[in-house]
């Protein structure tokens, strides 16, 4: 127990995970709706947001019922992963999307990961 809560200590010290401040695309904000597909896994959709986005908000990094699947897969005790549903989601959740044709990108995340593992790729397309 004292040696997962340093654990996590040391790794919020360093600021992991680490989210790009600049976005190298076009846009300058970047929106995302959460949800499932039925019968199937959860999934982001990632959109070129409006700069008008006071409405919307945002969710933390992994959602609390991704942790014991991530740490299952990474044979680590839940606790020691924990830390990161405490970071925020670095795209705002349900921000208005902007007013032209932009393309889109399927990413799925394969085997062994979950959605928030690749937001920082995919606020960056």
């Amino acid at each position: 127990m004292v040696a997962t809560s340093m654990i996590q200590r040391l790794i919020l010290l360093c600021q992991y995970p680490g989210f790009s401040r600049n976005l190298v695309g076009p846009y300058d904000n970047v929106g995302v709706i959460q949800g499932r597909i039925p019968g199937s896994s959860a999934c982001q959709v990632f959109y070129p947001a409006a700069l008008n986005t006071k409405n919307s908000y945002f969710l933390p990094y992994f959602r609390p019922r991704a942790i014991p699947g991530v740490a299952g897969f990474g044979g680590l005790d839940p606790e020691v992963v924990q830390f990161l549903s405490w970071k925020r989601h670095p795209c705002k959740v349900d921000a208005p999307i902007v007013e032209e044709e932009f393309p889109v990108v399927f990413f799925p995340h394969g085997l062994g990961g979950c959605m928030e593992m690749y937001t920082d790729i995919c606020q960056q397309v």
